[in-house]
């Protein structure tokens, strides 16, 4: 994905060169379609637009059907925590010899859907245009309750090794985390992307955690790794189990 961001940075590079432009009053020059293509700086352009296009327009897998991000829970976003999830775990385990318990996204991250069908670069970029990195934060078993009732409250966020029980108040009723009860005395450790772990999206309870592990990897280019590695296997992307989040009287 390396090559992606430099071939942008290039064709940025390659529109800004030239003399600076200065404003020195007078009349205003309309711009907008009707002006003609400069075809020196479209020729300069052009094979790295074609390079980009190239890659972007690279099949990384096929989808049996559409994935979708809704709430509670929605087929992508549990798709793309699971994702999350096994790399962060893969990390952990190789690098600090302890597991990841669990994974938590933001829905409001999620940008579109996966159409069925042949799934490429370009559509993941659409799905996760931003450039968030994966950390894993340990927490506190306090905090890890708070996080427990922002997504009950919040009506479901895209999570992976959780089960919970939502009453219609908003409020959570039973809670599984890594297939064992919450445990509000244990410490937890939880995948994120880093713009949640600094408190976005009103989630506070992950300021100050009591360690945090920087994967050095954007959340978009895990996903299209592992669809790259399940793609050379002929593996199709499939909806992911659903009724991780399950409301209850």
């Amino acid at each position: 994905m390396k090559r992606i961001h430099l071939l942008y940075a290039s064709l940025m590079m390659l529109a800004s060169c030239g003399p600076a432009v200065r404003y020195q009053g007078g009349a205003y020059t309309r711009i907008d379609s009707l002006i003609a293509p400069d075809s020196v700086e479209n020729s300069r352009i052009l094979p790295y637009r074609n390079q980009l296009a190239a890659e972007m327009n690279e099949v990384i897998g096929f989808a049996d059907s559409a994935l979708v991000s809704r709430r509670p829970e929605g087929s992508l976003g549990n798709f793309m925590a699971d994702i999350l999830f096994q790399r962060a775990q893969s990390y952990m385990l190789e690098t600090n010899g302890f597991p990841v318990h669990a994974c938590v996204i933001n829905a409001g991250g999620i940008r579109a859907s996966m159409p069925k069908g042949p799934v490429t670069v370009g559509q993941i970029y659409s799905i996760a245009p931003f450039e968030n990195e994966l950390v894993v934060l340990r927490i506190s078993g306090a905090k890890m309750a708070e996080l427990l009732n922002y997504i009950a409250k919040k009506g479901g966020e895209p999570v992976s090794n959780i089960h919970l029980l939502i009453r219609k108040d908003g409020t959570w009723a039973e809670a599984t985390i890594a297939n064992k009860p919450f445990d509000s005395r244990q410490n937890y450790y939880i995948a994120t992307n880093d713009y949640l772990a600094q408190g976005g999206d009103k989630m506070s309870f992950f300021n100050q955690p009591l360690e945090r592990y920087d994967l050095r990897v954007k959340v978009r280019d895990a996903i299209i790794d592992y669809l790259h590695l399940q793609h050379a296997e002929g593996v199709h992307i499939t909806p992911p189990a659903i009724n991780r989040l399950e409301y209850v009287e």
